[in-house]
């Protein structure tokens, strides 16, 4: 039995697997999924950005869910937030699909970011 200590783990709602080499692999900037990051090397910092402005501007209606979330969890001594998917597919493609076809890697950089 392996040490998997330190690793991300993920739910994959579509059953198949996401460790790196095993051909559950996405890479930013793939044009297969319509990625606007193609052939860009700072995409991680593209990705962080997308990540920060979907925080502090995403709304329904005139309400800043995520930044409005995230006060109230740091004021409660909580550190994180819970984001929806469809929100997010909704704010950017681009940021949705490296969340849904790489999650070790984004979700990482989006930490960061907040």
């Amino acid at each position: 039995m392996q040490n998997d200590a330190g690793l991300v783990h993920v739910t994959n709602m579509h059953g198949g697997s996401l460790l790196a080499g095993d051909g559950g692999d996405y890479n930013i900037g793939d044009p297969s999924h319509g990625d606007v990051l193609v052939g860009r090397e700072d995409s991680s910092h593209d990705l962080r950005l997308l990540s920060m402005e979907f925080i502090e501007h995403f709304r329904v209606q005139h309400h800043f869910v995520y930044m409005e979330m995230l006060r109230h969890h740091i004021a409660a001594g909580l550190y994180f937030v819970e984001v929806q998917m469809t929100h997010v597919q909704q704010f950017s493609d681009v940021l949705f699909n490296a969340i849904q076809h790489n999650p070790t890697r984004a979700l990482p950089i989006m930490e960061s970011a907040i």
